[in-house]
């Protein structure tokens, strides 16, 4: 069984790419420890891809396509949804499961302890680089028991807070003196009071968007689950 890779990128949430049992046509070899090895002497590798990412990849596999014209084999980008109905099912049946695909980074754990077997040991790649990522989309990669990789971290999914310059000057508050979430309702306060104007929230896209949510839990180092793999929803975190 050929072993996927797995990424995990995020537009808004981070997310990730793996490497596991695709449907390429590479042909695939075992190594001394029973892991199956990339296809030899190349083979067809298809990507499983959404939104911008997948718009991304596509170039460069297209670039890469066209540069590697002596390597047998190309690089395809199977556009999917980010809800993950059209892998599941290849994964549970071990059929026409890509070569690589993205899932966010609070998502993978989930699959990790699902389809583990299906995923390609990374460490090799991500452990020389370790000082390059930040601490949390790594501990979302790394198996809890063996210590391995088996994702590459992609990004962290920032976010930004957009504001008019003219109307924080107008109302005499200082960007810079925003630090906590106390601090920005009583910038908010101070603007409506100062220039009549209100702050708006977050331009969520849909009803039932856990987004918001996610951003003032991590904000505090919040999790879902405790140590012990116990639902820990009554935490101060939460509250």
């Amino acid at each position: 069984m050929k072993k996927i890779i797995s990424t995990l990128l995020s537009l808004g949430v981070a997310a990730t790419l793996f490497v596991g049992c695709g449907g390429g046509g590479g042909t695939t070899t075992k190594a001394p420890d029973g892991t199956t090895a990339a296809p030899a002497g190349g083979g067809d590798i298809v990507v499983a891809s959404w939104n911008d990412a997948a718009d991304a990849m596509t170039d460069i596999a297209e670039a890469y396509n066209a540069q590697n014209t002596k390597i047998p084999g190309k690089v395809t980008v199977q556009y999917v949804d980010s809800d993950y109905a059209q892998l599941r099912p290849s994964l549970i049946s071990g059929q026409g499961v890509p070569d690589i695909f993205q899932t966010q980074n609070r998502d993978f754990p989930a699959f990790m302890n699902t389809y583990g077997d299906v995923f390609l040991d990374v460490t090799d790649i991500v452990k020389p680089e370790e000082a390059n990522f930040a601490e949390a989309p790594l501990s979302m990669v790394k198996h809890a028991t063996d210590g391995k990789y088996y994702a590459v971290p992609w990004d962290i999914g920032p976010s930004a807070w957009m504001y008019r310059v003219d109307v924080f000057e107008e109302a005499g508050v200082n960007v810079e003196d925003v630090k906590t979430w106390d601090d920005y309702i009583e910038m908010g306060k101070t603007i409506k009071e100062k220039t009549g104007k209100y702050v708006f929230g977050y331009p969520l896209s849909f009803s039932g968007m856990p987004d918001e949510i996610y951003l003032y839990l991590q904000h505090q180092n919040g999790q879902f689950i405790d140590a012990e793999g116990k639902v820990n929803l009554n935490t101060p975190e939460m509250v």
